[in-house]
Formats: C-alpha cells, sequence, structure tokens
C-alpha cells in the first residue's frame, strides 16, 4: 500500500493501493467536471501530454443506451398518466441518466416490494408501471406483475435474455445449470450483487417452459471462471450432477469464459456428464471491445491506463484483473504501471501530478459504462491541449452496435411501446 501522505493538500482524494507492481488510483470525491475548477489552469503547456490514445468506442452499450430510449417514452406516458414508475437495477452505474430519471420521478425498486404493495393496496394497481432493465428479467415475477394488473415493460438486453434462456430450459431438461462469472462475488457501493447474477438465481427458483408454464425448481451453481475445471468436474460427479447446461454473465471478459467453458466441456463429458455448450454471443459486446481495446493499449506501451468511471459501480477492479490476464496472455513486455479510475478531467490530472509522471507518458484513455464521449474528449483536451482527437490516436475496434436502439424481445413490451412511441408523436 502506497502511503497516504501524497494526498493532495486540496482537491479530489484518491484510495492507493498496489497489486503485484500495478498501482491503482481510485478517485473517491466522484465530483463532475463541471463542478471542478477549469482543468486548463492545471497544466502549462510545457506540461501538456503528447502521447494519449483513446479507446475508439465509449460509454454504455447498446442494451442500456437503448433502454434510456425507452424509458424517456415511458416517463413521458407516465407523466401524462399520473403514474410512477419503478426498475429494478440502475442503468448506467452513476452517469448522468440516471439522475435526470430520477428527477423525473424514476426510483429503484426490487419486485417483490412492488408485488407486495400492489397485493395490500390493489387500488395503487393501475397507478405503478415497473421496468426489467438491461441486465434481465425474472420470468415467474414478470408473468404474476401482469396478472395483478401492473404494467410491465421488459427493456432486457437480447443478450441478457438469452444468456437467462438455458436455465429455463435446464428445468425442462433435468439440468443442473453452471453459471460462469468472472466476479461472482462482487458488490456495489450498496452491497448487491450484479443485477443479472440476482436474476439468474431468481429464475432458477421460479424456471417456465417454452408454453409459459411454471416448472419446478432448478439447480444453479455460480462457477468463478478463475476455478480449476477439472476439480469442478469432480465435484460434480462427486454430487451425483448427470447432466449440466452452461450459462454466462454478459459482462464477463469473452475470452476467459468461453476457454473455461471449452475446457469443462471437455474434462465433464469425460467423466460421463452430458454437457450443454456455452454460446460465445452470450458475452456482451461492449465488454469485448472494451478488453480488446485495453489489449491493443497494452500492445502499444501503455504505462498509464486511464479509466473514465463512476465511484456508484466500476470502481476499476475488473480492468486490473482484465489488464493483468491480457498482459500475460499476450505477452506483453511492457507492462502497465498505473491504473487511474476517475470521473473527471481534474481528478485525472491531479492523479498524474501525484505520480511526477512526464509530458511524454503514454497515457490510454478508456470509458467504463458510467461516462460517455463527452467525458472522454474533455479529459483529452485538458492532458493534450488538442481540440479534436487525430484518428491516428484512436484504439480498439468499432462496435458494430453503434447507434443502434434494440428492440425489447418481450413480445408485449415490444408492441405496447410501439403504440406509445406513435401516440406520443401524435
Amino acid at each position: 500500500m502506497i502511503e497516504r501522505d501524497i494526498q493532495p493538500e486540496q482537491g479530489p482524494s484518491f484510495d492507493i493501493e498496489q497489486h503485484d507492481g500495478l498501482v491503482i488510483m481510485r478517485a473517491t470525491d466522484d465530483v463532475l467536471m463541471r463542478e471542478n475548477p477549469d482543468p486548463d489552469s492545471m497544466l502549462g503547456k510545457e506540461d501538456r501530454y503528447t502521447d494519449v490514445i483513446v479507446a475508439r468506442e465509449t460509454g454504455a452499450c447498446a442494451g442500456v443506451e437503448s433502454d434510456n430510449y425507452y424509458l424517456d417514452v415511458i416517463l413521458d406516458m407516465a407523466e401524462n398518466d399520473g403514474r410512477s414508475v419503478f426498475i429494478n437495477h440502475e442503468l448506467t452505474h452513476g452517469a448522468d441518466k440516471p439522475t435526470e430519471h430520477a428527477e423525473r420521478g424514476l426510483t429503484i425498486v426490487d419486485p417483490t416490494a412492488v408485488i407486495n404493495l400492489a397485493l395490500e393496496h390493489p387500488e395503487l394497481v393501475d397507478k405503478i408501471i415497473y421496468v426489467f432493465g438491461a441486465h434481465g428479467s425474472v420470468a415467474a415475477q414478470k408473468k404474476y406483475m401482469r396478472q395483478l394488473g401492473i404494467t410491465v415493460y421488459d427493456l432486457a438486453c437480447p443478450l441478457v435474455t438469452a444468456a437467462e434462456r438455458p436455465i429455463h430450459t435446464a428445468a425442462t431438461n433435468g439440468e443442473v445449470v453452471v453459471y460462469l462469472s468472472d466476479r461472482p462475488d462482487k458488490r456495489d457501493g450498496r452491497g448487491r450483487r450484479h443485477a443479472e447474477i440476482v436474476n439468474a438465481l431468481e429464475n432458477a427458483a421460479h424456471p417456465y417452459d417454452n408454453t409459459g408454464g411454471p416448472q419446478d425448481p432448478v439447480e444453479l451453481r455460480i462457477v468463478n471462471t478463475q476455478r480449476d475445471p477439472n476439480e469442478l468436474a469432480d465435484e460434480l460427479v462427486h454430487d451425483g450432477v448427470r447432466k449440466i447446461r452452461l450459462t454466462s454473465q454478459t459482462t464477463n471478459r469473452a475470452s476467459t469464459t468461453i476457454k473455461f467453458g471449452e475446457q469443462l466441456s471437455v474434462t465433464a463429458a469425460n467423466r460421463g456428464i452430458e454437457v450443454g455448450m456455452l454460446k460465445p454471443s452470450y458475452v456482451c459486446d461492449a465488454v469485448e471491445i472494451r478488453q480488446e481495446t485495453v489489449a491493443a493499449m497494452l500492445q502499444e506501451g501503455v504505462e498509464v491506463l486511464v479509466v473514465l468511471s463512476s465511484t456508484t459501480s466500476n470502481n476499476g477492479e475488473g480492468y486490473v484483473v482484465m489488464a493483468r490476464d491480457i498482459a500475460l496472455d499476450q505477452g506483453v513486455e511492457k507492462p502497465l504501471r498505473f491504473i487511474i479510475r476517475g470521473n473527471s478531467p481534474v481528478e485525472v490530472i491531479e492523479a498524474l501530478k501525484m505520480l511526477n509522471r512526464p509530458p511524454q507518458t503514454k497515457i490510454g484513455i478508456l470509458a467504463s459504462a458510467s461516462t460517455d464521449a463527452t467525458n472522454v474528449l474533455a479529459t483529452h483536451r485538458a492532458l493534450t491541449g488538442a481540440e479534436t482527437i487525430p484518428e491516428k490516436r484512436f484504439a480498439g475496434p468499432r462496435s458494430q452496435f453503434s447507434d443502434r436502439v434494440f428492440k425489447p424481445s418481450d413480445p408485449q413490451t415490444k408492441r405496447a411501446l410501439k403504440a406509445i412511441i406513435a401516440s406520443l408523436e401524435d
């Protein structure tokens, strides 16, 4: 652990730690740029950084962007009808959009609480709208809420819906679900597990078959992708498991998940266990792109990786693991030395000053789902003085889903939103 006496006398403060020679600095104030002094006043021309590369793709995934679009539509309708709108999880981990939605009345509430409210006060049912967000829904809860008369919109990302489907299939086929997660025990600032894991557990407890009929609970084992597949296969044999079906959290690292799934499939099959294979498409496109971008930055010799993210959820831990794994996989000769997790140019500049990084330091800027292109551009400008980012200074691939709005997978939601959008346009 680095001594705290390098903290600045005023301005942003940081949690600072070391992992195998890698220094991680996480801003603790979470102060946005508009509340900070002008970053131009913090670096003189002679101190500008000359070697800065930027992730080609930034911000939230297409599923979250789609949810933001549809939530605006739903809130417009609710304001006209005088209804209250609830959602099962925060969408973008602390960015401006959730704040805007909260100001318009959107409230994060567990679906069970809304069900209990409807049971205790049936007279309020027609005033309630419940939304399942991008990280998935629970089929049993959704069906029961609609039976109670609650208006329900399922805005789950199609990739998440696809990853949930094997749970229901396993219930029909009498299989045990092996659910792969890179960080199964990670909790957010409120102590909650990832929404996809919460929904997976609920779906396993109350699965439905292809006709929408309820099934008996299915056993679901959440497995860390860092575990030894042979050890897991031995455990399954010991427990008398004869059939398994694989699925995964969509926010996993793609290569790690696929590799683990392939190894487990082989070792389990060799022990006489039937295996329902894992589909690579279960891993989110936005997550894969961020991983490939980190790999590209490491190959270019980036010394400092700046992760623009709020403290609410994406605290930089995943990027530490990701950077380590990628460096190991690709044999990067110049290992990453520093990760700075901040949410404004001021925080990034202050951290670089504390680390005494000279102007020629090679820096990579990456944005998690909690920030957007505006913040990336502002940070690049503050570091370099440049108004625009030259094409040759971008790193990583482009998303196939850029500027695309996903249509909801749930047919009832799709029909209802189409009608609402048409009425609002009129």
